[in-house]
């Protein structure tokens, strides 16, 4: 049994994952002055209200600091060193060493789950897209702006303007302020993505296109081939 952590800018994202099934997952909020043991008491307390006992754990994270007090929390509490991963993973991909660990991950999952030309799309507190070919060789990366960061500078920004949930609109016709704001946010966003997908599929035509992230349900548009919204913690699941 494996616990699988991916850090992400804004959540934490919890795995459990048995052979190749993920049998549970949950996300948490966190603070980056958090100690070691405030995060292994939060697993751990997650971990035996259902039984779980994980004999191996494996970690994704692009924040430095929190990762060294869940990696030393683990270390101390579950009695497990985990797998950290880097650039140096061996996964038989050809991928730049400045590449995060979390869309290493992502483009793990996504060459070994749905082959071919990818383009992976992760929608998150940055947007990202990685563009990988058959034989699993990188060619391109983009980072943008993710929705709740756009969302973010409108709302300090602009005095009047009070901060909304995310929801995407029925119509682009709206007729109040808040529709308004979501409809702007969200669908400029889903513009800016078939912008970029159309341009990536210009060098690999049959590529398939996945998205993922906590906000790809979001993301409606028919360029988007595949919506996985477990893509980062399959990845994670599918190392040894």
């Amino acid at each position: 049994m494996k616990l699988l952590i991916d850090i992400g800018n804004t959540n934490i994202v919890y795995g459990i994952s048995e052979g190749m099934e993920l049998k549970k997952k949950w996300r948490t909020s966190y603070n980056l002055k958090f100690t070691k043991d405030e995060f292994a008491i939060s697993i751990i307390n997650y971990l035996n209200y259902f039984n779980l006992k994980p004999d191996c754990v494996n970690i994704s994270c692009v924040v430095p600091e929190v990762l060294f007090a869940i990696k030393n929390g683990v270390e101390e509490y579950l009695h497990i060193k985990p797998r950290i991963v880097d650039c140096n993973i061996k996964c038989g991909l050809d991928i730049p060493n400045e590449l995060g660990a979390d869309r290493i991950v992502n483009c793990i999952a996504a060459n070994k789950i749905y082959g071919g030309d990818l383009i992976i799309i992760d929608f998150g507190t940055a947007t990202t897209y990685d563009m990988l070919d058959a034989s699993g060789k990188f060619l391109t990366g983009i980072t943008a702006p993710g929705l709740k960061i756009s969302a973010e500078a409108l709302f300090n920004k602009a005095s009047l303007l009070s901060a909304t949930d995310l929801v995407l609109p029925k119509s682009i016709f709206v007729k109040n302020t808040t529709d308004s704001v979501r409809a702007g946010i969200i669908l400029s966003h889903i513009g800016a993505a078939e912008y970029i997908i159309k341009k990536l599929l210009e060098q690999l035509p049959n590529a398939k296109v996945i998205a993922t992230g906590g906000l790809c349900s979001l993301i409606d548009t028919d360029l988007i081939n595949i919506q996985d919204s477990d893509l980062t913690l399959k990845g994670l699941m599918l190392i040894d």
